[in-house]
């Protein structure tokens, strides 16, 4: 499968985007009306109307009935739960778009628009699909997730001109058996429902080719599923299954398959995955070997085996040579067979959570590997060959046993176009800027933005309270008291920049009341200036200011000395202030 082709399949089967996807049922070369009362001024050119928000006029709908033309009507976001009857008599309409209202039902005047071919009502609270639907022989798309959905009448195997029904995020757990009878089905999205079983009729769509079952408490498929000729994508993640199905092997067409996240999944080693299989998600403890039928899957792509008790990977895996994206987080991997280095087509491995201390050198010499994830891993090396590596873009070490000088080697050597993700210090002593500046040589440029990552200190919070309680220098407060006995409490403020190359610059003071207390927040933030890492911005490390605020309390009575120090930062959470460098 082409790389354009798979975005596009993925589009369509993998979490389609109804909202999107409506835009070809646009009239062609005709212009979109966004204002009711300019398309009511020109009401015999209006092919299609699209209206949002709770600005709408409710009391002026009815004027949409005069649009005879109208063949695309949206009414979105509009908190409707009625629409005026006049319109639901427009002889030429396809599409009718209603998402984002309070429908607590279908209307069934809907029933009159003949020609509609395409109803979408996601985001409402509708509880059923009515028996009346039948009347829409020459309905294609059936669009109505995120409802209150607890029955679907059984008339809507009478749509024979159906082709997507997607019932999904609703209160599902009993499927009518006439779905079975929609013989121009190509999807079935019914995800995040109640569903412990499916009706085995469903065997029956010959053109089903995209099956959403994610998110019931299914505990099994009818084996006559592998009657379903045409499927390509399966997803059954987040069930109850114990087993693989064994109709599996049977769906000779099928191209994605998902069954991970049911806790209690184990593998039979008698089920044999189809050859046409590119894509496959599995994930279970009671997991204790990859699926050896997976070495005839010459055409797989995507493999992503997580969080289950396998501890070694088989020698065949090399021979998986269409593999671009190789997933192996949270299993219990001791090392890795060399013929890894054999997936030629492979841009990302990740390895997260495993047990290894090695990597084979061949990995780093994969000619388009781009991602490397080895977070994690009692791994003490980098791989040799990470120097040689043409193509790599990232390399994640952070919870590793890689030592701090061994890291700081690396960093020094690997191109500076390569992310070496880490927990490691970032600005090493012997470098040649001072880790603390007063000031930034070049003043950064004000570009204002929201940061994806704050600038945190090396081990998380607990590291950081730590750290100061280690080096406040207590004796220096108390010094500065003339008083034999005295109370001081203070919240020092201090805003600074953490660079992106390691360090800080540009401590100012935001708030203090105790000089001396001002003074040791000063200096604690200083000597923890190489522990800090800077903030990252689509994948790249920037200067970001950034706050804490030390509380110090201290207390002599009687020559008894109490005292506490912790900091924290004042700001809300996702709305930093950055100044980017001007590069």
């Amino acid at each position: 499968m082409s790389r354009p082709f798979y975005l596009l399949f993925c589009l369509i089967f993998f979490g389609v985007n109804h909202a999107a996807a409506q835009q070809w049922r646009y009239a062609r070369d005709k212009k979109v009306y966004h204002d009711l009362n300019e398309a009511f001024q020109e009401k015999d050119a209006v092919y299609n109307l699209e209206i949002k928000d709770f600005s709408v006029n409710k009391e002026q709908l009815y004027k949409i009935a005069a649009m005879k033309n109208l063949v695309f009507l949206s009414i979105s976001e509009a908190g409707l739960d009625t629409l005026p009857r006049e319109i639901f008599n427009l002889p030429n309409l396809r599409t009718l778009n209603l998402t984002r209202n309070n429908f607590k039902e279908i209307p069934q005047a809907i029933s009159n628009l003949v020609t509609l071919e395409y109803l979408v009502m996601y985001d409402n609270e509708i509880k059923e699909i009515p028996a009346w639907i039948a009347q829409l022989q020459n309905l294609e798309v059936l669009i109505l997730p995120r409802n209150k959905l607890d029955s679907v009448s059984p008339a809507i195997g009478k749509l024979k001109k159906l082709q997507d029904l997607s019932i999904g995020a609703n209160d599902l757990s009993y499927l009518p058996k006439e779905i079975g009878n929609l013989e121009s089905l190509t999807l079935l999205e019914l995800n995040e429902n109640k569903l412990q079983a499916v009706p085995d009729e469903l065997s029956q769509l010959k053109k089903l080719q995209g099956l959403h079952l994610n998110d019931n408490r299914l505990q099994q498929l009818p084996i006559s599923f592998g009657k379903l000729k045409k499927l390509a994508v399966l997803h059954l993640s987040k069930n109850s299954f114990r087993q693989v199905p064994s109709c599996i092997g049977s769906m000779t067409s099928l191209v994605a398959f998902s069954i991970d996240n049911n806790k209690l999944l184990s593998w039979n080693q008698q089920i044999i995955l189809p050859q046409s299989l590119e894509h496959f998600f599995v994930s279970g403890k009671n997991i204790q070997q990859i699926p050896n039928s997976l070495q005839n899957c010459k055409k797989l792509q995507e493999l992503k085996i997580t969080n289950t008790s396998i501890t070694k990977i088989p020698e065949w895996m090399g021979s998986l040579q269409q593999l671009y994206w190789l997933e192996l987080d949270d299993n219990l991997i001791t090392d890795l067979p060399n013929s890894i280095g054999q997936l030629k087509a492979c841009r990302i491995l990740q390895l997260r959570n495993n047990c290894l201390d090695t990597i084979p050198e061949s990995v780093l010499l994969l000619p388009g590997l781009v991602g490397l994830a080895l977070n994690g891993n009692p791994l003490r090396h980098f791989p040799k060959t990470l120097l040689l590596s043409k193509s790599l873009s990232w390399i994640s070490i952070s919870n590793t046993k890689i030592s701090n000088e061994e890291y700081k080697v690396y960093r020094r050597q690997v191109p500076a176009t390569v992310d070496i993700g880490h927990d490691k210090i970032v600005y090493f002593e012997d470098e040649v800027n001072p880790c603390y500046t007063e000031s930034q040589s070049n003043k950064m440029d004000k570009i204002f933005r929201r940061l994806e990552n704050d600038p945190y200190f090396i081990g998380g919070e607990n590291k950081w309270q730590n750290f100061l309680k280690e080096y406040f220098n207590l004796t220096a407060i108390i010094a500065a008291s003339d008083e034999t006995d005295f109370e001081m409490t203070d919240t020092v403020s201090l805003k600074f920049v953490v660079r992106r190359e390691g360090g800080l610059s540009d401590i100012t003071v935001v708030a203090y009341n105790n000089e001396a207390a001002k003074e040791e927040a000063i200096r604690l933030l200083k000597l923890s200036c190489a522990y800090w890492v800077p903030s990252h911005i689509g994948g790249r490390n920037v200067n970001a200011w950034y706050q804490q605020s030390f509380i110090f309390s201290v207390s002599r009575y009687g020559g008894h000395v109490k005292s506490s120090i912790k900091a924290f930062n004042p700001l809300p959470a996702n709305i930093r202030v950055l100044n980017l460098e001007e590069e």
